[in-house]
């Protein structure tokens, strides 16, 4: 059985207030919104070819018999070419950063910033070296692409 990345579905108390986030920071573009489960509203987002699906419920919650709200995701995970720039950037928008920048080993470098609903964002910047070992093109970024 092969498996191919869909999305990955944020749940939050205030949905458009998480889809302004990451169209503020990260120029995400709405791909689509639509309404399910009786209008709960969903927005499907792109953030660097990440589908980001934003919505206050998914309705698992309910069809599972779970009686507790389910909200959140840990983090997020983004390359940048340049971390030290790209914190810069995302300061000057208001973004809160919790760790880092800093270093786990020499080739990678990284930042975490919180987003809504106590998400995190992890920025990484990574040597040539260090992409490869995920299978990563170094050059990867859109105008190289």
């Amino acid at each position: 059985m092969a498996y191919k990345h869909y999305h990955t579905h944020l749940t939050s108390r205030d949905p458009a207030k998480a889809v302004e986030f990451y169209q503020r920071m990260f120029g995400a573009k709405v791909l689509r919104s639509f309404v399910l489960y009786g209008g709960v509203n969903f927005w499907d987002l792109d953030i660097g070819g990440l589908r980001l699906r934003i919505s206050g419920s998914t309705g698992a919650e309910e069809s599972g018999g779970v009686t507790e709200r389910l909200y959140g995701l840990h983090h997020l995970g983004l390359l940048t070419e340049n971390l030290e720039q790209t914190v810069a950037e995302l300061k000057s928008k208001g973004a809160e950063f919790v760790a880092g920048p800093t270093s786990s080993r020499p080739g990678i470098k990284y930042a975490f910033l919180r987003a809504p609903e106590n998400t995190f964002i992890e920025l990484v910047e990574m040597a040539d070296d260090e992409l490869g070992k995920y299978g990563i093109s170094p050059d990867w970024t859109e105008d190289k692409v």
